[in-house]
């Protein structure tokens, strides 16, 4: 029985692909999370 809903499905496909692509991109990533704490609140929801 398959109780995967199309999300789930989609996102287990793709999550190798997804995460690789993260990787490449690390530090630009982690440059931007520090430079938006400059402008967020940690209890603020975006």
């Amino acid at each position: 029985m398959d109780t995967l809903t199309k999300s789930e499905k989609f996102w287990n496909r793709i999550k190798n692909y997804f995460d690789q692509e993260e990787r490449k991109d690390e530090l630009l990533h982690i440059k931007i999370i520090e430079k938006t704490k400059d402008y967020l609140k940690f209890s603020e929801n975006v």
